[in-house]
């Protein structure tokens, strides 16, 4: 008579794991200084670079071995069009960062542009903005911190040849 083949011992029953119990309060470890989680960087774009490109993954190519995740980056645009507050979800060093924009402010001239002999142009980072007359290229005044402060004295020349 054949013999049986022997059966083989019962698997052990696995036990349920006992989900962790849910902490309903902050672990000192998990709590501190932001200086020693995150850093916060400020970045100012050159004048008329849009706010779309600074989001760009691309635009933080040259610096993105200096971010970590979690770090808060300030934009001020140069010529004073926008702010931006980008939050940096992840970095690598091969060039990857991915961001979120926290917030942002644009400021849009509510000035209307009028024919005139006086031209409104960004002059650069120190000179700021400023007023040139178009028939000879001869820049009246800059250091304006806004193109609408340009602007206000255009009208105020414009009123002191007007009488």
């Amino acid at each position: 008579m054949p013999t049986a083949a022997p059966t083989p011992p019962p698997a052990p029953t696995a036990r349920p794991v006992a989900p962790s119990p849910k902490r309903n309060a902050l672990s000192e470890k998990n709590f501190g200084p932001p200086e020693y989680r995150r850093n916060t960087w400020v970045a100012f774009p050159d004048a008329g670079v849009p706010l779309e490109t600074v989001v760009d993954p691309k635009y933080w190519v040259h610096v993105v071995r200096r971010l970590r995740p979690c770090d808060i980056i300030e934009v001020h645009a140069e010529d004073g069009a926008y702010f931006a507050r980008l939050y940096v979800r992840a970095a690598s060093t091969n060039g990857a960062v991915v961001m979120k924009v926290l917030e942002h402010h644009e400021w849009r001239e509510a000035v209307a542009e009028v024919p005139s002999a006086y031209m409104v142009l960004w002059r650069g980072g120190i000179r700021k903005w400023g007023v040139k007359r178009i028939s000879d290229e001869h820049v009246m005044k800059d250091g304006f911190d806004t193109k609408e402060l340009a602007h206000a004295y255009v009208g105020e020349l414009m009123r002191q040849f007007a009488a």
